[in-house]
């Protein structure tokens, strides 16, 4: 596939206008595609390029501003997107932008101990599949929410970031993001200062629960001390217990922070 996608572009530099090159992330290792977007922005200099694509890495790195998104209903562009923010993704090692672009409703978590947990919160809460409903989970970290931020903005498209607190709830949530909140984007987070993490929340509201099933003699410091420590590795613990089908820890025994269950509802409201 890259033997020939690379014979072709190197024919098509004195012998056509115009290239067009239909998902030529099919049968490339990461590697690979690297070297692909590097000859395909080599032709570009010469000749008029259309690439259709599936791929988030693909469309960021070809520049988001010249990109066209078709969805279900509606055709986009991002023409207005701010120059730095289109070379922020161009740059950004893993980004799930078109996920996002093409998502209805999305929302956006810190990292990955959200990530590993939400899909099952807003299960237990909503009695159905994120999918189902349009919705999209993207883990893209708190310097990032900025970035998709902007783009929700131009799309209007309605997300709801999940963040920390991170000890300061008013200057880090309510100043931060003043500029971005709006009817179709809102920003939860827990109000108390002392929950400042995800994490930190988690044991608040459930620190019996954890203590009696994720604590074992290895963790000298505390439960929560490891939470801190191994942020993705004690959610997946959590995430085995609500689905081991033992009644004694499914999440009806787990209290959910609120301002997560206020997110999601306000996301499927």
């Amino acid at each position: 596939m890259f033997i020939n996608t690379e014979f072709l572009l190197s024919n098509a530099r004195d012998n056509s206008e115009i290239i067009l090159i239909e998902e030529p992330e099919n049968h490339l290792s990461h590697l690979n595609m690297h070297k692909l977007i590097d000859k395909v922005i080599t032709a570009g200099d010469e000749k008029q390029t259309f690439i259709a694509t599936h791929s988030n890495m693909i469309a960021s790195r070809l520049d988001l501003k010249n990109a066209i998104f078709f969805s279900e209903n509606r055709i986009m562009n991002l023409n207005e997107l701010k120059i730095e923010t289109a070379k922020f993704f161009k740059k950004a090692p893993d980004n799930n932008v078109l996920n996002f672009i093409l998502s209805k409703k999305a929302i956006l978590v810190e990292g990955d101990a959200e990530y590993i947990l939400l899909n099952e919160f807003y299960n237990y809460l909503t009695g159905d599949e994120p999918y189902n409903n349009n919705v999209s989970i993207i883990s893209c970290g708190g310097k990032t929410f900025k970035r998709y931020l902007e783009i929700a903005k131009l799309l209007n498209k309605k997300v709801v970031v999940i963040t920390d607190n991170d000890h300061d709830y008013e200057n880090n949530i309510t100043k931060t993001y003043s500029d971005f909140r709006s009817d179709n984007v809102e920003i939860f987070a827990d109000k108390d200062n002392l929950n400042h993490t995800f994490e930190v929340s988690l044991y608040k509201y459930n620190g019996s629960f954890i203590d009696s099933y994720l604590a074992n003699a290895s963790m000298t410091n505390g439960v929560q001390s490891y939470m801190l420590n191994n942020k993705a590795e004690s959610a997946f613990r959590l995430l085995c217990l609500f689905t081991d089908e033992n009644p004694d820890t499914n999440l009806e025994k787990f209290k959910i922070p609120p301002y997560i269950e206020e997110a999601i509802q306000w996301i499927t409201g």
